[in-house]
């Protein structure tokens, strides 16, 4: 009986174990798409300077006729 108990035990701590680790890595696998706050990419600028040249000229030769 001794031993029953001595096998669930150590099967409910290799159970904790395994779930801690399994929790660790699913924590560890969402933070790469967690979305960063506050953090603007060097993309993001560039594609912005682009949108306002291509309008600024469009306006311009609009303008103009």
């Amino acid at each position: 009986m001794k031993e029953s108990k001595n096998n669930q035990d150590d099967k409910t701590l290799l159970e904790r174990h395994a779930l801690g680790r399994l929790d660790k890595v699913e924590t560890d696998k969402r933070k790469a798409y967690d979305k960063k706050k506050g953090h603007v990419h060097v993309q993001q600028i560039i594609m912005v300077i682009i949108f306002v040249f291509i309008l600024t000229t469009m306006i311009i030769a609009m303008s103009n006729h």
